[in-house]
């Protein structure tokens, strides 16, 4: 799921009409006053915020929520991205079995 579209906002789900898109991206470029440098990165993230809408949509329809969600400041970065730049990785030893026995002499854990 992506970090975009998890979070407390009051957002109502929109449908996939490119001028509601449009507008709710306008919308959320003015409420957390974002700013692209290029035509290719504002084209990027409005797709991301496109998807992150279908996201929102799909899960509200699915009626399984234990939680809410709705659109956040991260709204126009694909999970991708996100979970790249944000989330950290917690690297897992591999646990062993333990021996079934343990020669202590030759392990040199006890005098001679």
């Amino acid at each position: 799921m992506s970090q975009g579209v998890v979070g407390a906002s009051n957002t109502t789900s929109h449908t996939q009409h490119p001028e509601e898109i449009d507008q709710a991206f306008q919308e959320f470029i003015s409420k957390y006053g974002t700013r692209y440098s290029t035509s290719e990165e504002y084209d990027w993230a409005k797709d991301a915020f496109a998807e992150n809408l279908r996201e929102i949509a799909s899960l509200r329809a699915s009626g399984d929520l234990t939680h809410e969600v709705g659109l956040n400041e991260f709204a126009d970065v694909p999970p991708w991205y996100y979970h790249g730049r944000v989330c950290l990785t917690v690297k897992r030893r591999v646990q062993a079995a333990p021996p079934s026995s343990i020669d202590w002499e030759a392990a040199g854990a006890l005098a001679p």
